[in-house]
């Protein structure tokens, strides 16, 4: 099934597909600590905003204090990403 590849590579940038592969990894971040971990890779502003697009897009979910995490979809598209390489 590359369909779901290629459209992940339609969709998203090589860097929103970065920070997307970044989350749900073994540590739980809340928004504000995912960006400020991995700001040494990213700047702030690119984090923020590239967390945003993903949540805009329905494949992250995050509140105030709550972890940052893959929606439903986002796991899918994330396992069929995996499955397919």
């Amino acid at each position: 099934m590359q369909e779901i590849a290629s459209f992940v590579a339609r969709v998203l940038t090589k860097k929103q597909l970065e920070v997307f592969y970044l989350i749900n990894g073994p540590e739980n971040f809340t928004f504000s600590k995912f960006v400020k971990k991995f700001s040494n890779a990213y700047p702030q502003s690119t984090l923020k905003h590239i967390l945003k697009h993903l949540r805009s897009i329905g494949l992250v979910e995050f509140e105030n204090g709550q972890p940052l995490q893959l929606t439903k979809l986002g796991s899918l598209i994330k396992e069929g990403v995996e499955n397919e390489t």
